[in-house]
Parts: C-alpha cells; sequence; structure tokens
C-alpha cells in the first residue's frame, strides 16, 4: 500500500513533465510498502505455556520468512503486581516490567494479532483479559490461536461458538468482520460486540482467514464473542478432578497411550516432553497438553529453596490410584524403554547427581535418607518394578580393590573385542591399566622393580592417552615394559608418540570394518571442542575427510558399537542420535594424518551450505547449534574466517565466544577489530535471532573503539549510520547552546563543561563547574545579551556560567548532597532559573542576583520538570508520581493536571515546535506525548522494556523528531508528526545517561562516552 511517510521517484511521470512543460523537476509518489506488522502474542498464564514456547518462536520464524509482514514480533502475557494483563519481550522478565497490554494496541490499525493459548487460565474469563483481547481486535486484524484440539475447546475458558465470518476488505479490524452463527438460535452479538476468531494452527484454518484478512472473502471459524461492556467476570463451569474412567472415555487413542507411559515415569514437564519424543515422536505437543490440564494432574510440592519459577522443573502426580492402572495398559518392555529415557535426560541434564534414575530406589531399611527432592523419583522407580512383578534389588558390597573390567561374549572373528566399562570411566580404565602392568611384572624382567605407587602412576598417565577403551589401554600398556627395559621412564610425551601406533593396530583389528571404522572416527575427529556431531554434521565431516557420501549402514555401524572409541548421545529418540570422539586426544591423533586446513575448509563450506536454506542469501537463524558455535572455528583453521565476517548476517547469528576465538585467529583488519569489540561487550544477553540487536551492539561498541570497518559492515542496511565517538568524554549530562552563531554541544562531565563541535566530537573549550563533582543537569539562557549556562552538580551546587568567556558570574548551594535538576526560562523578559530536587519544592532563581525570589512551587517530589512558553507566558511542567502539571509561571497560577498510567520518569518540552508539547518517558517503558492546551495525549509505539530513563527532541524543517533511551540500553527514535511507530530502534551496550538530537544527528552519553549516528529517513 502507499506509504504515508517515504516517497519514491516516478521516472515515467518526470519526463512527462519535462516534456509538457520543460520542468526539470522530480516527481515523487508515496512509495509501496508492506500493510502490517505482525505481533505474536503468547499467554504464559498457566504452566503449559512451557509446551507452546518452541511453536511460537516456529510461527515467528515462518512469519518473518514469509516477507508479507514489516516487523515481527514475539511479546508473552502473563500477570501484572496489580493482576492486570502486562507484555514483555522476554519470558524471564519481572511482573513489575512488565507494560500494559494497552502497550500493544496500534492506533493506525496496521499490526495483526496472533494470540497463542490455551484457553485455560482461569483469568480468561475477567475483564483484564477479555479486555485486552477486544482492544487488540478493535485496532487491527486479530485471531485467538488455540493450541489444544479442538474436541477441547468447548472445556476451556475461552469456549468458542462455531459460526461463519465474511470480511469487508482487506485489512480489516474485526468490528468490520461480520458474523453470523450456527444453529437455530445462535447466539446474538449486540450492539458494539467483537468477534474474534478462534483457530486451530493448521493451514486449513489459518489459509482461510488469512485470504479474507488480505481481501474480501469469507470463511468458517469458531469465535470468541466480546460485548461492547466486557463483565468483570464470566462464570465458567466447575472443575472436578478427573478419574482413570471419565478420562478413558474421553482421551484420544495417542492420548491415553501417552498417559500410560508417563505413568512409568516421574512427572515435571521436562520428563513428559522426553517421555513423548522417545514413545510417539509423531504426537503434537497438544496430546501432552490434553494431559496436563485434564485434571487428572496435580502439583507436588518442591523442596525447599526450589526455584518458582522453573516451570520445566515442577513436579506433578497423578490423581491416587490412577498411576497404577495406567501402568497396567502397557508392556514391560514400553515400560523400560520409558525408564532408559529419563535416565538418558537425567545423565545430560544432571551430571552432578553420578547415578541414573534406574539407581534411585527407595529402601526404607537403607542407610541414606533421601533429599526430598529425590524421594518421588525413587518412589515412582519403585512402583514401576512391582507392576513389572520384578524384585527389589539387594544391596552388596563393593571390594576394597576394583576389579578389572569384564570382556564381553567371543566377538567374530576379526572383530574388535567389545569391554564394558563401569560408569566412572576413566578411574576404572587406569585400574584397568594397573592390573595389566601388575600381570606383566611378573613375565618380563626387571618391570617388576617398578613398584606398585609407579605402577598406579603409569596407568594414570595411559587413561586420558587410551579415550575410554580398555583395548587401547592394553596396547599402550603393552609398550611400557618395551621402554623400561630401555632404561626409560614412561611419560604422558611417551604415550602420546606411542598412541598413533597403538590406534593403527586397535583399528586393523575391524578387519574388512577396519577402512569404514578409520574413516568415520576420522570425521568425528573434525567436531570442534569435543562437541556431539549429529548425523547431518557428521556426514559433512565424512565427505570433507573421504569424499564419500555417508551411509544409513555407516551410521548403524557406529550406533551399535560399544568398544569405547564412540560415544553416543540417543537423540532424538527416534533416530540413531549423535556421536563423538571420547577423547580430545584421539582426535589430534586422527587429524594428524591429513591436510587440516583444506579438511576444515571443505567442512566450513558444507556446514554453511546446509545453513543457507534457499537462495538468495543466507538464512543464518535456521543453521543448526553445532554450525553456530563451531563454524567460525572451521573457517578460522582453514584460513577462510574473513569471507563470512563480511557477511553481518553471519557475525550476529554465530556464538559470540566461538566467534571471538576465531577471530583472534586472523591476520587482518576485520578479524582485530571483531576480535577486540566482542572481548568489551556481552552479546549473550541478547537473543540470536534478535540479529539487529545484536549488529547495533557490535556497532556501537565498535564506533567507541575506533574501528569504523567494523561498525559500517555492522550497519549495513541498517536505519542508522556512524558519524563520530569520544570515549574519554566523561559525558554525563548534554545541553546546547549558540556561541558566536554557531550550535555548541555542551558535554556536562567531572567538575567541567565542554563545548563540543556537534558534527566531529572536538573539543573545543573547557569550561570551570565544580571541581570533581559531576554536572547532572544544565539549562542555557541569555542574560544581558551574554549566552550563560547554568549547571547543577550532584553535591547540589548550581554554577552560573557565561559561555562566551568562561567567567563563573555566581556559585551557591541548592541543598547540601541533593541531586539538584536546572531549567530556565523568562519571566517578563529577566532570566530566571527553576530549581528543584526529587526531596524538597521548585524554587525560581533571579540570575541577575543569585536569590530566590518567588516563593516555592507547591510540589514535595520535583525533580522530574522542564520549561516551557505557551500562549506567551513561560510554564513549568512538573512531573510527580504518574500525574503531569501544567504551571503557568508568570500568574503564579492554576496547573493543569493529567494521569497517565506509569510513573513519569524524563520530560522533554518541544518549545512550540507544533501542538504537542510535552513528550513523556514513563516506567513502564512507555513515551506519551501531551498538549499543554488541554487536547487528548497520545502514546508512541514503543518497544521498550524497561524504565525510559532520558528524553530529547530535534526538528528538520517542519518535521519534529524525539528520542528516548530506556534502562535496558533501547534508543528508540520517532517522527512526532508522522506515525507513532519508531524510525529507529537502536540497542546500545549499556543505558544511555543522556540524549542530545541535533537534526538528524542523535548524540547520546554512554558510560562516560560520547556517540554520534546519523538517522537514515
Amino acid at each position: 500500500m502507499p506509504s504515508a511517510v517515504r516517497t519514491a521517484f516516478d521516472e515515467d511521470a518526470t519526463a512527462e513533465r519535462v516534456a509538457d512543460h520543460g520542468r526539470w523537476m522530480p516527481v515523487l509518489v508515496p512509495a509501496a510498502e508492506r500493510w502490517l506488522d505482525a505481533l505474536i502474542v503468547l499467554d504464559r498464564y498457566q504452566e503449559g505455556a512451557a509446551l507452546w514456547e518452541p511453536p511460537a518462536r516456529e510461527l515467528r520464524g515462518l512469519l518473518r520468512q514469509s516477507g508479507a509482514f514489516r516487523d515481527v514480533r514475539l511479546l508473552r502475557l502473563s500477570a501484572r503486581p496489580d493482576g492486570s494483563p502486562g507484555l514483555a519481550p522476554h519470558a524471564r522478565t519481572p511482573a513489575a516490567q512488565l507494560r500494559p497490554a494497552a502497550s500493544a494496541v496500534d492506533p493506525a490499525g496496521r499490526t495483526l494479532t496472533l494470540v497463542l493459548t490455551d484457553g485455560v487460565a482461569p483469568q480468561w474469563r475477567t475483564a483484564g483479559l477479555l479486555g485486552a483481547l477486544r482492544a487488540w481486535a478493535g485496532s487491527g486484524p486479530a485471531a485467538v490461536v488455540q493450541m489444544l484440539p479442538e474436541h477441547a475447546w468447548e472445556r476451556t475458558a475461552l469456549a468458542p461458538r462455531p459460526g461463519r465470518f465474511r470480511s469487508t476488505g482487506p485489512d480489516a479490524p474485526n468490528p468490520r468482520l461480520l458474523y453470523t452463527g450456527y444453529g437455530l438460535r445462535p447466539a446474538p452479538l449486540g450492539p458494539g460486540g467483537i468477534a474474534v476468531p478462534v483457530l486451530a494452527p493448521t493451514p486449513e484454518w489459518l489459509g482461510p482467514w488469512a485470504r479474507a484478512v488480505a481481501g474480501r472473502g469469507a470463511f468458517d471459524a469458531a469465535a470468541v464473542l466480546l460485548p461492547r461492556a466486557v463483565p468483570d467476570a464470566v462464570a465458567g463451569p466447575p472443575r472436578h478432578p478427573v478419574g482413570f474412567e471419565d478420562f478413558r472415555a474421553r482421551a484420544q487413542p495417542d492420548v491415553f497411550r501417552l498417559a500410560g507411559y508417563l505413568a512409568a515415569a516421574p512427572l515435571n514437564l521436562a520428563v513428559m516432553r522426553t517421555v513423548q519424543s522417545a514413545m510417539l515422536p509423531h504426537s503434537p505437543p497438544s496430546d501432552l497438553a490434553e494431559i496436563v490440564f485434564s485434571g487428572l494432574l496435580h502439583r507436588v510440592p518442591g523442596p525447599s529453596g526450589a526455584a518458582e519459577d522453573d516451570v520445566l522443573g515442577r513436579a506433578y502426580e497423578f490423581a491416587p490410584g490412577v498411576r497404577e492402572r495406567l501402568l497396567g495398559t502397557i508392556r514391560r518392555d514400553e515400560a523400560d524403554e520409558v525408564v532408559a529415557a529419563v535416565s538418558a535426560y537425567l545423565e545430560r541434564h544432571a551430571p552432578a547427581v553420578g547415578a541414573r534414575f534406574t539407581a534411585a530406589l527407595a529402601d526404607p531399611a537403607g542407610p541414606i535418607l533421601l533429599p526430598p527432592g529425590a524421594r518421588h523419583w525413587a518412589e515412582v522407580r519403585s512402583l514401576v518394578r512391582r507392576r513389572q512383578g520384578l524384585p527389589e534389588p539387594a544391596v552388596r558390597e563393593e571390594p576394597a580393590v576394583p576389579d578389572m573390567p569384564e570382556e564381553t561374549r567371543a566377538a567374530p572373528p576379526g572383530a574388535a573385542p567389545r569391554p564394558r566399562l563401569r560408569p566412572s570411566g576413566p578411574i576404572d580404565l587406569a585400574d584397568h591399566a594397573y592390573h595389566r602392568l601388575v600381570g606383566m611384572a611378573e613375565t618380563v624382567r626387571g618391570f617388576g622393580a617398578a613398584g606398585h605407587s609407579r605402577l598406579r602412576g603409569f596407568s594414570r598417565l595411559i587413561a586420558p592417552c587410551a579415550g575410554g577403551s580398555t583395548n587401547l589401554a592394553d596396547l599402550l600398556a603393552d609398550r611400557v615394559p618395551e621402554w623400561w627395559a630401555l632404561g626409560n621412564e614412561p611419560s604422558a610425551q611417551f604415550l602420546n608418540d606411542a598412541l598413533p601406533g597403538a590406534l593403527t593396530e586397535y583399528l586393523a583389528r575391524y578387519g574388512d570394518d577396519a577402512g569404514r571404522a578409520e574413516r568415520l572416527l576420522h570425521a568425528l575427529a573434525y567436531a570442534e571442542q569435543g562437541d556431539f556431531f549429529t548425523v547431518t554434521e557428521l556426514a559433512v565431516a565424512y565427505r570433507a575427510v573421504s569424499g564419500e557420501r555417508l551411509t544409513e549402514d555407516d551410521v548403524d555401524w557406529l550406533a551399535t558399537r560399544e568398544d569405547g572409541l564412540v560415544v553416543r548421545r540417543p537423540e532424538p529418540p527416534d533416530g540413531p542420535g549423535s556421536f563423538r570422539l571420547p577423547h580430545p586426544v584421539l582426535a589430534d591423533v586422527l587429524r594428524a594424518r591429513d591436510r587440516q586446513p583444506v579438511v576444515h575448509a571443505a567442512i566450513a563450506d558444507s556446514l554453511a551450505d546446509v545453513t543457507s536454506g534457499v537462495e538468495p542469501g543466507r538464512r543464518w537463524p535456521a543453521g543448526a547449534g553445532y554450525a553456530r558455535s563451531h563454524l567460525a572455528a572451521h573457517a578460522a583453521a582453514a584460513g577462510i574466517l574473513d569471507s563470512f565476517l563480511r557477511d553481518p548476517g553471519f557475525i550476529a547469528w554465530a556464538d559470540p565466544a566461538g566467534l571471538r576465538t576465531a577471530a583472534r585467529t586472523q591476520r587482518s583488519l576485520l578479524g582485530d577489530e571483531l576480535g577486540e569489540t566482542l572481548g568489551a561487550t556481552d552479546l549473550g544477553r541478547f537473543d540470536a535471532e534478535d540479529s539487529r540487536a545484536r549488529l547495533d551492539v557490535l556497532a556501537v561498541t565498535a564506533l567507541q573503539l575506533r574501528h569504523g570497518t567494523l561498525a559500517a559492515l555492522c550497519t549495513r542496511g541498517a536505519d542508522w549510520r556512524p558519524e563520530w565517538s569520544a570515549p574519554r568524554a566523561g559525558a554525563v549530562s548534554l545541553g546546547s547552546a549558540f556561541l558566536a552563531g554557531e550550535h555548541r554541544l555542551l558535554v556536562g562531565g567531572a567538575g567541567s563543561l565542554t563545548v563540543v563541535a556537534p558534527g566531529t566530537g572536538s573539543p573545543r573549550d573547557m569550561l570551570p563547574v565544580r571541581p570533581g563533582s559531576p554536572t547532572t543537569s544544565m539549562s542555557c539562557i541569555d542574560v544581558g545579551g551574554r549566552p550563560h549556562a547554568v549547571a547543577a552538580s550532584d553535591d547540589g551546587t548550581v554554577t552560573v556560567l557565561r559561555l562566551d568567556d568562561g567567567l563563573v558570574r555566581d556559585r551557591w548551594s541548592a541543598g547540601t548532597g541533593r541531586r539538584v535538576t536546572v531549567a530556565c526560562t523568562e519571566i517578563g523578559g529577566a532570566p530566571y532559573a527553576l530549581l528543584g530536587s526529587a526531596d524538597s519544592s521548585l524554587h525560581l532563581w533571579d540570575l541577575t542576583d543569585g536569590e530566590p525570589t518567588r516563593r516555592p512551587l507547591p510540589y514535595a517530589r520535583a525533580d522530574v520538570f522542564a520549561c516551557t512558553t505557551f500562549d506567551g507566558d513561560p510554564h513549568a511542567v512538573v512531573c510527580e508520581g504518574d500525574s503531569v502539571r501544567f504551571w503557568n509561571l508568570a500568574e503564579q497560577g492554576p496547573a493543569l493536571r493529567y494521569a497517565h498510567d506509569a510513573e513519569i520518569t524524563a520530560l522533554t518540552c518541544l518549545d512550540g515546535w507544533g501542538s504537542w508539547d510535552a513528550v513523556l518517558g514513563l516506567a513502564n517503558g512507555g513515551v506519551d506525548v501531551t498538549p499543554l492546551s488541554g487536547r487528548r495525549h497520545r502514546s508512541l509505539h514503543s518497544n521498550a522494556s524497561g524504565a525510559i530513563r532520558t528524553t530529547a527532541a530535534g526538528r528538520v524543517d517542519d518535521r519534529v523528531y524525539v528520542a528516548a533511551g530506556d534502562s535496558t540500553g533501547l534508543t528508540q527514535v520517532w517522527e512526532v508528526t508522522g506515525l507513532s511507530r519508531p524510525l529507529l530502534s537502536l540497542q546500545l551496550p549499556r543505558p544511555v545517561t543522556a540524549l542530545h538530537m541535533d537534526g538528524l544527528r542523535l548524540i547520546m552519553a554512554m558510560d562516560g562516552a560520547l556517540i554520534a549516528v546519523e538517522l537514515r529517513v
């Protein structure tokens, strides 16, 4: 659709104008732009939200890849401290920092809202959530995406009614959707009511609705009917506990089977998802959600000190008697599969426990008292064994000296033996090597004189080199007596040198499979930092080292190895899993056999191709986790990292720690700049999918470090470009003044004001204020026809400076230890300064004699205020809590008062640049523009999740721009006379303390440094 703010050059119309009128003037027409933004709201009122987080992220990625929307955002919906609904971009945002639900309402009506929910929270029957849903649906297209299966919808708090919708035009808000209910007596919608479609997350439901949003059309769907006046609470049917028979009667077959499998495991959401993936890999998350919300489960109190926000770790239990009956519906081998899956999960996610789920058994006569968090797990395992008819395992005493690892049954001719190791791994491997050495000491002349303590030392050297294999330990132990017989003391270096020969001898035992074994182990050796290779990643490395394709037989061969040279992680449960070598020593030996840079280059290119997706351009966010962590390392080892670093998408997507290490190995300008920049900032706190935020942080940090090449690369395609930085400016506050006919920037630092050229950042003069005390606030005014600055320090000192010669005209104390704010104005042609702090009233000071001449303004708290002129009279704009007052300073009289929905934390006045006069920053991240004339204020569309700390305003021709910075480091810029959506959302490494706008140049003070960027509008 035609843009309201951007224009495009019309070549044909310009040519016709030149031909017809001879005027060489370009014809500009509104540029075409996408219709809508997309907002995904994920309901987090209930614990099942953990199940819907992955689908919500997938939907966000799908909408972004479609290219149909200008912007796609994902916000989480949960309760604020006062019980009202709030929104946040991150799942773990504290409740006190949630923005009100109304902040997501787009006044322009160009936001499509999808609410992902299971509808089971009772709050969906209250005015808070229903009112929020009505507000979103009233301002643009909106729909509820119901994650539960359709047959369960009627039991939720958002029980919909079936009907038919008809769209009256493209981009229509829900009030313009015509709804007709089904049935002989459909429920009336009522005047002013809104019908919100309820859709399942499938193409059959979403497709017709999307076509109706794009144009005229009709579709069938369920609907939530919202009357004009949403009642405080809507009564719902009472919920009763569900028994086994009730559940079996209404559950779908797959849901009932899943419940049976869950009965064989201790229950929390993480374990339940593991069991579902292992036993029913093709079942959707809604099957598990149906069990969780069926009434069949109840919460089990956790141990004291357990994290309340650990949703995945909260324990559940079936209703009394249900677990036993469900266990009777599954076979013994199926129960064993469940136990194995849970044990594997625990080994991966709780390594400090040191024991598997199969080792946790409740024994009332046992000597160990299980902690509260482990009793539930042990009781469930004991119940499963009893239902299987298995006896409880007897307690056996371990021998004082561990035995040698047992060898398995005789292997086929030509095959390597398959040893069994105890769970403790390296410790038992050292014991095995020790027993091997002791056995040889009796037969090898002179070796027995080594002594047991020395043999123990040799065995501890052998264990890490053997890499988990008793066979390799045997081969290395066999070489120790030979070395000893030559009069040499075996060492780690000797064993490392002996390992290649031992490995070659060991691989030869595979007979016909020796070549396959070497190629597969060789490929695994290129897993960076001993990480696991999935089958896809292994195929990439296998082709790079051997030039051959990985086959299913190769994968099956790896999956069945039990000889200690391959570690397998059975994930996903329905596939072969992932693989790695047990020790980096083996990887070093295997990689030493070829030209490593060539192999690393082949792996890097192949990983990039797998990540690329559909051309044109690489879609880095779709890449696998291994590629994100280690592609840079492979590229650096191959010497081709710079070819990837030229793509800013790769820089934003790659793992910061791995990329930093890789970049430092490159001898190139870009690699050096990136390595130093990554070391100076923390990208890990930003989501890898939010590439723009990561690139903004890198660009600003690079600008501070004077790394222009990297800063320009990271801002390619951004809404801003870097200009200059002053890393050691000591900036705390910012102001401006005209000196000698030129605009100058004033920078308040530690004990001084610095005059700076805004175009270059070069300091022109330094004026003394208060030695050792930061200048926290300043304001400029003409006194006697000469420019002056009134500067307040954080100790309460106020200094009046004459800017053209640096003379200190006056200095006084406005209150010891107070952080003073200052704003200047003229009353009757005379200069005055308005002073105040958080714990004192506002006072007017006459700048001609430095004395307060008016009685204090009646405000107990006055640290957020400003001065402006309205209708020819000077006014003070004073903020108290969530209210703002306009006070006529000339008449000392009455103030207009306006209330806002959050505490006001920052203020800027536009000084008559338009009808909107005061810009207010709020503690909830909102930004409101309020007129002094008494007209209704409006809210700008803010993406901030933290409190607004500072604001600024600027003007270019007839356009007014406003900037705001929040406590998370997000700085935004809007055109006040245009749309309410920000023109710029710039993520900084840290919050700004002050902002200043010089035309389209935005100057920011952050950690004492000055940073200047230019908007691209």
